[in-house]
């Protein structure tokens, strides 16, 4: 049978139908003809699809899996037809009874441009904002045999103004029996899940099924997981977490800033008083600011071992947020941190105190052992170094060591390098299970008769006081060195020793290139308040230079000292020998008196 699509039989596209009683293990049916493409083919009225069947030759219709036996196989073939450049005005319904496209776009342009197109146009003589511009609908029914609309597609023109037009797409689904906004992108921004509903957004990634998760129920994001934790203390509020297992990706955050400037990439704690969003209620003396929390698995949930606490270190102000780190630690057998060391607003340390006036304070209980120990385990190692670089003081007023106990200062060493202690008492290990080789020593009558005592003023002291400095008493190791060698010792040259001898070696000076390139505080510098650093002024250094005018450039010789407790012991030596000759001398005179 034939049949015409179209409103006149004008030839313009006809379908032919034709049907066959099949044969056992028929597959084969040989038509009238056909475009290939362009049929239908049925078995036993099922709508075959053209996986199922093989028609490519425009006569022959070949089956994948022979029939049987009594079967129908129709065949429905149609001449093809075009629709160029037409309007339709009116509704327009296309319905079929399977599964097949109703409505297919095809374009056979061989170009690289945009095809197939589809455009739906709203054509208005008055367009105004908020003008809906077409809808998609998808429309079904339920299971009380009512047509339920799905889900929409539409869009809406925002802003219809020449030069600055805004469109809006958005996409809605039924929801408990209510359409629900999905996802909305209008002129600033693109949301999900506009009007708050109880839903969720996941990204997959190729291994993980919640590589991104906004738990729309429990106001949260989770990265790598889907399911809430108990964070110790904090329980199950935490906005946003992160987990990974194995160790291919790590579970953290890596933060890389590429800018032509001295910033860094950067990580924001805030607070505030007020309980809204965008709140400006001033903090309070002791708040936290912010904290990390390092928490381990015990076996059941999780528990804090350490923590960093920024926090409120005064009476805050405009412009003046005074702060504090505390760092805290959780001892063996406790559940809880317990705080360990403080820098202040004031820049003092205190470590096992939360009280210190000093720049750094350490207060520990530690009976029978050292509260500090200082450990240099390099292959030259130096010790500890005290330097008053402000301003040389050299007093008996101020000092670079000061030990007490309860009650009782014990020892001072002053700023001027005197040493003092409270029993007047200095000594050296001298215990005979620790000494070998002990032996008389030999004289030393003409060591210490041929020692120059020399008066002296030393050019460091010239150089601070002039004329007022003050004469000392001492050798001269030059001198010394001609009557006993091993009493000199011989240490790297200072920059106090090269200012006063240039045999010592050289400072830097301004005329090095090293220390003409310091960094200072510049417009650039101020914060988005127009601030610089507290304290800092434009043209302030910022950074140093590589080195400072004065500091060390070259050494070329050593500094020579002289070993005065070994002069001591030459001097007990001396003195017995003296003593021996006077005992002697007594003896003889005794001997002429009683005569």
């Amino acid at each position: 049978m034939s049949g015409y699509l179209g409103s006149v039989p004008v030839p313009q596209a006809t379908q032919h139908r034709e049907s066959f009683t099949c044969t056992e293990g028929q597959t084969s049916f040989a038509t009238a003809g056909y475009t290939p493409q362009f049929l239908d083919v049925y078995l036993n009225g099922s709508h075959l699809s053209p996986a199922d069947f093989t028609a490519t030759n425009g006569s022959d219709v070949v089956l994948a899996v022979a029939a049987s036996a009594d079967d129908v196989c129709d065949i429905i073939s149609y001449t093809p037809f075009e629709v160029a450049n037409q309007t339709f005005t009116g509704n327009t319904i296309m319905t079929n009874g399977d599964n097949t496209a109703q409505l297919t776009l095809t374009s056979t342009d061989a170009d690289a441009a945009l095809g197939p197109l589809l455009d739906f146009y709203r054509n208005s003589g008055s367009p105004a904002d908020f003008d809906a511009l077409g809808k998609i609908t998808f429309t079904g029914r339920n299971d009380n045999s009512q047509d339920v609309i799905y889900a929409v597609i539409e869009s809406f023109n925002l802003d219809v103004s020449d030069g600055t037009e805004d469109g809006e797409l958005t996409i809605r689904t039924m929801l408990g029996g209510s359409l629900v906004n999905r996802m909305d992108m209008v002129s600033t921004e693109t949301s999900f899940n506009e009007g708050d509903n109880d839903l969720n957004f996941r990204v997959e990634s190729s291994g993980l099924p919640n590589m991104f998760h906004v738990d729309g129920g429990e106001d949260k994001i989770f990265i790598g997981h889907g399911a809430t934790h108990y964070y110790d203390a904090y329980g199950t509020e935490i906005m946003m977490q992160l987990e990974a297992a194995g160790t291919a990706p790590y579970a953290g955050f890596g933060m890389i800033q590429n800018s032509n400037d001295a910033d860094s990439a950067v990580l924001i704690f805030g607070k505030s008083r007020g309980t809204a969003l965008a709140s400006t209620t001033v903090a309070q003396d002791g708040d936290v600011l912010g904290r990390i929390e390092f928490q381990g698995m015990d076996g059941a949930d999780l528990e804090t071992g350490a923590s960093i606490f920024g926090m409120v270190d005064g009476t805050p102000g405009a412009n003046d947020m005074p702060g504090r780190l505390v760092f805290n630690t959780t001892a063996d057998n406790a559940n809880s941190a317990t705080e360990r060391m403080r820098i202040n607003s004031s820049g003092n340390v205190g470590i096992g105190t939360a009280s210190t006036g000093h720049p750094l304070e350490v207060k520990k209980a530690a009976n029978g052992d050292f509260v500090v120990e200082f450990d240099n385990t390099g292959s030259s190692p130096y010790g500890l170094s005290i330097k008053t670089s402000g301003v040389s003081t050299d007093n008996n007023t101020t000092h670079f060591l000061f030990c007490a106990d309860a009650t009782t200062t014990r020892l001072f060493i002053d700023s001027d390098g005197d040493v003092r202690n409270h029993d007047n008492s200095y000594g050296a290990i001298s215990d005979e299970r620790v000494k070998q080789n002990i032996s008389d020593a030999s004289s030393q009558w003409d060591d210490i008769k041929a020692f120059k005592v020399r008066k002296f003023k030393l050019k460091d002291d010239v150089r601070a006081y002039g004329d007022d400095a003050k004469f000392k008493l001492g050798l001269v190791s030059q001198e010394a060195e001609k009557v006993s060698p091993n009493i000199i010792s011989e240490s790297p040259a200072g920059a106090s020793d090269i200012l006063s001898s240039s045999e010592f070696g050289t400072l830097y000076t301004k005329d090095d290139k090293e220390t003409q390139d310091a960094v200072l505080y510049t417009e650039d510098d101020k914060d988005e308040k127009g601030n610089l650093p507290e304290g800092k002024e434009i043209g302030d250094v910022k950074t140093l230079s590589t080195n400072q005018i004065g500091d060390i450039k070259e050494r070329k010789t050593t500094v020579k000292a002289i070993k005065y407790s070994i002069l001591y012991m030459k001097a007990v030596k001396a003195l017995q020998e003296a003593m021996t000759r006077i005992e002697a001398l007594e003896t003889k005179v005794k001997t002429l008196e009683d005569a």
